[in-house]
């Protein structure tokens, strides 16, 4: 019996070690800067459009299932390194749409918020806040989430 018990020990702390070696090898991120962001693009196969800023700041443009995304990163903490980025998308429609729509969406939706910009036209945000730790994986997710919410949106819009 307590052989068994040994060997169901030292079984699960060898399973223990494996997982631990295994989670250890994928690298947590703790702040974004254009490797990683330029990393998950090209590993997506997106093509994308790289622009600084007036202040030098790197944005990401590309299109991807047919939504226009725009990435801008903000809380620059270190030079070119930042604890958040910003997901945006928008539609030019003329002003005709109802905020009661985009209140309804946002009351609905988990990710990402919308709201009527100051020209009256669509538009759908979301955050990623990088301090905490994120793998390319993580920021490949949001980047598929964040179109997938930006889809929901046009079609409850009807754009």
């Amino acid at each position: 019996m307590r052989s068994r018990r040994g060997i169901v020990a030292a079984s699960f702390v060898l399973v223990m070690l494996v997982l631990s070696a295994s989670a250890a090898a994928v690298p947590v991120y703790y702040a974004a800067d254009e490797t990683i962001v330029r990393y998950v693009l090209d590993e997506m196969e997106l093509e994308y459009e790289y622009l600084l800023d007036e202040d030098g700041d790197p944005i990401w443009t590309f299109t991807h299932l047919g939504i226009l995304v725009t990435i801008i990163p903000y809380d620059e903490g270190a030079p070119g390194r930042y604890a958040s980025l910003l997901f945006y998308t928008g539609w030019a429609t003329e002003g005709s749409i109802s905020l009661t729509l985009i209140n309804d969406w946002n009351r609905s939706a988990r990710f990402g918020r919308a709201y009527v910009d100051d020209l009256g036209d669509p538009v759908i945000e979301l955050d990623l806040l990088m301090v905490g730790g994120v793998t390319t994986d993580t920021l490949r997710e949001y980047i598929t989430v964040f179109v997938q919410a930006a889809s929901s949106l046009g079609v409850a819009l009807q754009l």
